[in-house]
C-alpha cells in the first residue's frame, strides 16, 4: 500500500505560515508542512485561503492577496508544483514522490467583487472556491443563513465552470447548494464535509446532497474535524463517513480533507499529515479492499482534477 497516492482536499496551513508561526519546510508545530507531506505519500495538497471575520468585508481583498502571496512563495520551491492546469497534474503524478503538487483555494469568496476580480484570481492560480464561510457574503448564504445564490453568485459560478475552477460547496446554506446544483452540471466538490446521517450537524451532508454531488461526478471529501465526525470521534468514525458514502453513491464519489491547521484538534493516531498512512490501515480493517482505497485517499481527485482544470 505503500504507493497509494494521497490528496487532501482542505488544509489551513496557510493561516500560520503568514503569522510566522512555522517555517513550512522543517518539522513544524501544525498539523502540515513538507516533511509531513513526503513522509506520508501526499501527492497533492489543496492551500485555503481563509479570511478571519476581523478582516471582512473592508479587508477581504487584501488579506486574500496576503495569503495568496504566502502561497505563491512556497510555491517557489523544486520540491513543490503549483497546479494550475492539465499538464501540472500530470507533472506532479509522473515525478511522484519526489515532487508535491500543491493547489490554491479559496474559503469563502468575500474578496471576489467582481467577474474581473475572479479572472484575477484565476490568473493568480486558484483552482477551487468555497462560495462561503457560514455566513452571508455578495455571492451566498452560508450554513449559518437561510437564503441562497444572489443573482451575482449565479453569474460567478458559471464563470468558474469556463475558468477550470472547482466550485466547492462546503459551508453553504441548504438554499445555497440546490441553486448550485440548478444552475451547473459541472462536478462539484464538498472539501471538507460529513454525513448528516451520521452526525446532525448543520455542516454536513444530508443523503440527498450527497446524491446530487455524485450525480454531477464530483467528490463529497470526508474531514477530521471533530464536531463533524459526531459522538466518537477516532478513526473507525472518520471511516464510518466514508463507508456511508460508498453505500449511498459509490466508492468513485468519496475524498479526505483533512481540515488541518484550521483548528487546534487532535485526532488519536491522525494526529497530523504525517499518520496519513494509518487511514489506510483502518479502511483496510474495515473491508475497502486496494483498489477502492486508493480511490478514496487520492485517485478520485486526482480524477477530478483531470476532468475540471485548464488544459494549460
Amino acid at each position: 500500500m505503500s504507493n497509494i497516492k494521497i490528496v487532501d482536499s482542505h488544509c489551513d496551513t496557510l493561516l500560520k505560515i503568514n503569522s510566522g508561526e512555522i517555517d513550512f519546510f522543517k518539522n513544524a508545530a501544525a498539523h502540515v508542512d513538507l516533511p509531513k507531506l513526503s513522509q506520508s505519500g501526499v501527492v497533492i495538497q489543496f492551500m485555503a485561503v481563509y479570511i478571519h471575520s476581523v478582516y471582512k468585508p473592508g479587508l477581504s481583498l487584501r488579506r486574500s492577496l496576503e495569503l495568496i502571496n504566502n502561497f505563491l512563495d512556497i510555491a517557489k520551491d523544486p520540491k513543490l508544483i503549483h497546479i494550475k492546469n492539465k499538464e501540472d497534474l500530470e507533472i506532479v503524478i509522473s515525478k511522484y514522490p519526489e515532487k508535491t503538487g500543491i493547489l490554491l483555494s479559496l474559503e469563502g469568496a468575500e474578496p471576489i467583487e467582481s467577474i474581473p476580480m475572479l479572472d484575477i484570481f484565476a490568473h493568480l492560480g486558484v483552482r477551487s472556491i468555497g462560495l462561503t464561510w457560514n455566513h452571508r457574503n455578495m455571492i451566498a448564504d452560508g450554513c449559518n443563513e437561510t437564503g441562497g445564490l444572489t443573482s451575482f453568485g449565479k453569474q460567478i459560478v458559471n464563470r468558474m465552470t469556463e475558468l477550470g475552477i472547482l466550485c466547492d460547496i462546503s459551508h453553504l446554506s441548504p438554499a445555497s447548494f440546490w441553486d448550485v446544483i440548478s444552475i451547473t452540471q459541472n462536478p462539484l466538490i464538498a472539501s471538507h464535509s460529513n454525513c448528516h446521517a451520521l452526525c446532525p450537524h448543520l455542516r454536513n451532508l444530508t443523503d440527498n446532497q450527497i446524491k446530487e454531488i455524485a450525480k454531477t461526478g464530483g467528490i463529497i471529501s470526508i474531514t477530521f474535524y471533530p464536531d463533524f465526525i459526531g459522538l466518537k470521534q477516532d478513526v473507525n468514525s472518520i471511516v464510518a463517513h466514508i463507508r456511508h458514502v460508498t453505500d449511498l453513491v459509490g466508492v468513485d464519489h468519496v475524498g479526505i480533507g483533512s481540515d488541518f491547521d484550521g483548528a487546534d484538534f487532535s485526532i488519536n493516531n491522525l494526529e497530523d499529515s504525517s499518520r496519513l498512512p494509518n487511514l489506510i490501515k483502518v479502511l483496510k480493517q474495515n473491508g475497502f479492499n486496494d483498489q477502492e482505497i486508493a480511490k478514496v485517499m487520492g485517485n478520485n481527485i486526482i480524477g477530478l482534477l483531470k476532468k475540471t482544470l485548464p488544459r494549460r
